[in-house]
């Protein structure tokens, strides 16, 4: 009865968030769309999506390194999609890990290591599509130059972040911070435990095959973010929507 109850407050709460962002939509603007709307585009571009996100999923499953079938992560992937479109700041995310820890017997924390490592590729993958964007694309588009600065610096970032070193430099650091042992003992402890995963990875030499799934999960988005501009008659080249759709993520 309790778990029903929860449900029931998730889905109004989830509602309410649906409501307000509808509630600020110019339906008016429909009318003009869909005279020039392709089904047949727009119906590619779904499919194109829900592939992009079974590499999602098929991704979750290896850092998972359990028995747990695809179709799990499919689900808790779906999931995912919906309560980041429609909650209000990093409240989908928060949400996400407590799903994962709920459906897939981890703790809250072995949770949040899974998602932040997902989180970190996606920025290795989209980092690195929008800087081959904004470097492939032309000279006069806006944002071009700090586009190129900004994506160049979150790839080099986000690489880093999967070097074991970067990992030792910074459990060094915590442990020189002057004051307050216990508290940098129960940091220390904590950061020790989220790094599990990575190493993990490393010990499974799978690190590499989850970073190339991630660079075509989110290649195959962009794609789909394509055919969906060009099924709403936006005339855009692949290069421009990769690259308004890095602006976008990033």
């Amino acid at each position: 009865m309790k778990v029903k109850k929860k449900l029931l407050l998730a889905l109004l709460f989830s509602m309410v968030f649906v409501w307000i962002l509808l509630s600020r939509v110019e339906w008016d603007q429909f009318s003009k769309i869909t005279g020039r709307l392709d089904m047949t585009g727009l119906v590619i571009a779904f499919t194109v999506f829900m592939f992009s996100n079974y590499i999602r999923a098929i991704r979750f499953n290896q850092l998972d390194h359990t028995e747990k079938r695809v179709v799990h992560w499919w689900n808790i992937t779906a999931f995912y999609n919906v309560v980041t479109a429609t909650l209000p700041g990093g409240a989908g995310e928060a949400a996400t890990a407590y799903v994962i820890k709920r459906f897939s017997d981890f703790n809250l924390l072995t949770s949040l290591r899974i998602l932040l490592l997902s989180r970190l590729m996606d920025l290795f993958a989209m980092s690195l599509l929008f800087f081959v964007s904004a470097l492939c694309i032309s000279d006069g588009t806006p944002y071009r130059e700090a586009g190129i600065w900004i994506a160049g610096t979150l790839f080099l970032l986000s690489s880093l972040a999967f070097l074991r070193l970067t990992e030792e430099v910074i459990l060094k650091l915590i442990r020189r911070l002057p004051g307050m042992d216990s508290f940098k003992e129960k940091v220390y402890e904590k950061l020790l435990s989220l790094i599990e995963v990575s190493e993990e990875q490393r010990k499974n030499n799978t690190f590499k095959v989850t970073l190339l799934y991630s660079v075509v999960m989110m290649t195959v988005g962009s794609v789909s973010i394509h055919l969906l501009l060009r099924a709403f008659g936006i005339d855009f080249n692949l290069l421009q929507s990769v690259y308004c759709y890095g602006i976008y993520m990033i």
